[in-house]
């Protein structure tokens, strides 16, 4: 289904409510956020503690939820209501899971960076008691403001959930200087920079060969390596399938950083939920 299919579907199911609410990654797409996966069903909540009707008389594509719903946690985008963001995403980690709602709170932080984590456990603290508020915890608390991409954001995650002993530091967007082909002074940034001299590139494209790598790029990277960086480049599958995660295990066992990296320790703890091994098969 297209994403205007996706949208057009959540459109539909929202205009026949009198007084449910769309959440989940239905209400993700509202806001304007991506989702980990195509949305098929568009989950709806009912305002209050109203429990959801009988799944007899649900609507095809749709699926109630139970819950308490707050007047607070309901807005309208576009005219349609939908839970908030930060509901959205809990939502979207209880009823499909932490790393599903990692990729819309990651690119919610993306366009709010002046929201911090802490502000975020603050008000995750004042959701309704539910199963599955733990786990959202460990999704805050995992999350960024640096993803520009859901492939950063499951980059950033696989490395963090394999629980490498090598890794002491990931920074998302890390600047650094460098001069373009007229030798202009100009900064750039990679996708993620581990413990101060592992620089990953995480790009979307179909396949990554040097036909796709402009001059530009390719003078950056020399400059790059020229500087003792190790440059890593990766794909869908090769997150999926490990190899990032292999490339990364191989540079940290044999490369040590002799200067003193000032994100040393900066990892946050992995959220715990196998997803990405979960998923490994489906992208081989």
């Amino acid at each position: 289904m297209p994403e205007s299919g996706e949208r057009a579907l959540v459109t539909r199911v929202a205009a026949v409510c009198r007084t449910a609410v769309v959440t989940g990654p239905a209400a993700a797409l509202v806001h304007g956020l991506p989702t980990l996966d195509r949305v098929r069903s568009v989950d709806l909540v009912l305002p209050g503690s109203t429990r959801a009707p009988s799944a007899r008389t649900w609507p095809e594509h749709v699926t109630y939820r139970n819950g308490l719903l707050r007047p607070d946690d309901i807005t309208t985008v576009d005219g349609i209501r939908v839970t908030s963001t930060l509901r959205c995403a809990f939502d979207t980690s209880r009823y499909y899971s932490p790393l599903s709602a990692l990729v819309v709170l990651d690119a919610a932080r993306f366009r709010r960076p002046d929201v911090t984590t802490e502000q975020l456990l603050e008000l995750t603290s004042a959701l309704p008691r539910a199963h599955g508020r733990g786990a959202f915890r460990r999704v805050v608390e995992q999350s960024t403001v640096t993803s520009q991409s859901v492939l950063e954001t499951l980059g950033r995650h696989a490395i963090i959930e394999a629980r490498l002993p090598g890794v002491r530091s990931i920074v998302g967007q890390a600047p650094f200087e460098y001069y373009d082909l007229a030798t202009r002074p100009l900064i750039g940034k990679v996708d993620l920079l581990i413990n101060g001299f592992i620089c990953v590139e995480l790009d979307g494209r179909a396949k990554y060969t040097s036909d796709y790598v402009t001059a530009e790029e390719r003078f950056r990277e020399k400059q790059l390596l020229n500087r003792g960086y190790l440059l890593l480049r990766a794909g869908w599958r090769d997150v999926w399938n490990g190899f990032l995660v292999r490339w990364v295990a191989n540079a940290t066992s044999r490369m040590r950083y002799l200067c003193e990296d000032p994100n040393d320790g900066n990892v946050p703890p992995p959220i715990g939920d196998g997803e990405i091994l979960t998923r490994r098969g489906l992208y081989s």
